[in-house]
Order: C-alpha cells, then sequence, then structure tokens
C-alpha cells in the first residue's frame, strides 16, 4: 500500500492506493482545515489481456453517493474495440438526479458506431429523457422527452441528420390530457448540437462537465477525459495518477485522487505537508 497527502484548498486529501495483480484500488479522503471528512472518491481498475473494467463511487460527508460509474473496455479478436459506460450522479444541492448509459465501438478500418441515453429527474419530478445513436457512415438520430411536473405537459423532439448535414427536427407538445397543443416538423440542424458524439469535443479530450463537451451537446461525455468537479464540499481531488487513470476515460475526467502532489511513503508510512 502507498499512502499519500496533498493539500487541497485550506483541507487535505489523504489517498491510499494498493496494486496487485492487475487491479488498482484507490481511495481518496478529502478533509477540511479541522480534519472533517469532507467527502471519499473510490475507484478500482481491472486490467485483463483483452481490455479494462473499472468501478468509481463518490460520496459525500454524509455517506450519501453523489456519483457512481462502472465501466468496461473489450477488444475482440478481429480488432474490435467496445467501451460502455453506466453513470449515476445526484446533486446534493437541488436533489436532481442522472442516469447515463453509452456504447462505443471502434472497428479496425476506423469507422465507429455510438449510442446513448440519459435521463435526468429534479425535485420537483420534473423530467428529462433523451437517448441519440449515430452510425458508421455518420448518420445519427436524437430524441428526447422532457415532461413539466407543474403543468402537466410533455414535449417530444425528434431529430435525424444525415453525413451531409442535412436533417429534419419534429417537436410535439401535448397537455395534461394528452391533447395535441402544437406539431411542427421543420428541416434544421440537430438542435442537439452533436447529440450522439460521445467524444465531447474531440477524441483525445473535450471540455467534459457534468454532461460531457460542450453544454449544448446532450450527448457529448467524453471518453477520452476532461475536467470534471467534485461534490458541493468542494473539487474532488486533482491530477490523476498513471495508476489510476483509464486510457478509455478515467470516468468523465472524475479525479479520484490517484496522483496526489505530495511526498510519499511506501508499506503504510506517511508523509504530509501543506497542511492547513
Amino acid at each position: 500500500m502507498t499512502k499519500t497527502v496533498r493539500s487541497e484548498g485550506s483541507g487535505r486529501v489523504e489517498t491510499n492506493t494498493t496494486s496487485a495483480d492487475g487491479r488498482v484500488v484507490i481511495e481518496a479522503v478529502h478533509k477540511d482545515a479541522y480534519g472533517s471528512v469532507t467527502g471519499i472518491d473510490y475507484t478500482q481498475e481491472v486490467t485483463r489481456a483483452d481490455g479494462k473494467e473499472s468501478f468509481g463511487d463518490c460520496r459525500d460527508a454524509n455517506g450519501n453517493v453523489t456519483y457512481r460509474s462502472h465501466e468496461q473496455q473489450h477488444t475482440d479478436a478481429d480488432g474490435k474495440k467496445t467501451t460502455e459506460r453506466t453513470e449515476h450522479e445526484r446533486d446534493p444541492d437541488t436533489g436532481e438526479t442522472t442516469d447515463r448509459q453509452e456504447q462505443e465501438v471502434k472497428y479496425p478500418d476506423g469507422t465507429t458506431e455510438e449510442s446513448w441515453q440519459e435521463s435526468k429527474v429534479d425535485a420537483n419530478g420534473n423530467t428529462d429523457d433523451a437517448s441519440g445513436t449515430k452510425d458508421r457512415d455518420g448518420n445519427t438520430s436524437t430524441s428526447r422527452e422532457i415532461f413539466d411536473a407543474t403543468t402537466g405537459e410533455t414535449t417530444d423532439i425528434t431529430e435525424t441528420e444525415g453525413a451531409d448535414g442535412n436533417g429534419t427536427r419534429h417537436t410535439t407538445v401535448t397537455d395534461k390530457n394528452g391533447n395535441v397543443i402544437s406539431d411542427i416538423t421543420d428541416d434544421e440542424p440537430n438542435i442537439f448540437g452533436d447529440a450522439a458524439e460521445l467524444d465531447g469535443e474531440g477524441e483525445e479530450g473535450g471540455e467534459g462537465g457534468p454532461n460531457g463537451g460542450d453544454k449544448a451537446d446532450t450527448g457529448g461525455r467524453d471518453f477520452d477525459g476532461g475536467e470534471r468537479t467534485g461534490s458541493s464540499e468542494g473539487e474532488h481531488g486533482g491530477e490523476v495518477g498513471d495508476a489510476g487513470r483509464s486510457d478509455a476515460g478515467d470516468f468523465a475526467g472524475r479525479d479520484f485522487g490517484g496522483g496526489a502532489e505530495g511526498s510519499t511513503t511506501s508499506d503504510g508510512g506517511e508523509t504530509e505537508h501543506g497542511r492547513a
């Protein structure tokens, strides 16, 4: 086991890392200036001959889960690489929850297939469900259903866009009794941005905020990283160390404290600097 301690604002992060037989486990405990725990990040990564599997879990000071993820990478005998991820996030301030699933398949010829779906529910019962696909030729299809718990209205948006940039958008709004308020079809570019683009701002990294990529990019979770902040207690972690990073995405840039800045001792030893 390796222990590290580094400063974080007025507090510190204490990280324990164990590695054996292709498995790396990292636990990062965030503490304030008084030594009280403000959050705990846990990640586990298993490396196999045909890919990797990663698990992530973030909890606040009360032990409530604020973020959880599971990612699998697999490369078959023909060289086709499949990456699948599920994520759950809860905003401790607003109570909003977000659940997301993604799949990306990269073929040996460089083409990809992508699909995703995401569901958001806020504390008032408003829901926002979206999904999308992108085929190997670059054609995309997205759908979104928004429910207003106050008015009972539902807005359904379906969009298609070909590889040539041409597409259509169909928007239907119904009231609480299911009566159609409006029904519009037009030829417009995708209002989601590139909603099915799982790579956010690019294959090697992006601006991956809570929903990945650009905020207008509903489906833009960045498989290859991007900046992500922690719970309401403050940003969780700093730079991820090699031991805790997944080549395919390290949970959209969530930092579990793998790369602590500070002194390191082995076999249970601990050295601190920067303590508030």
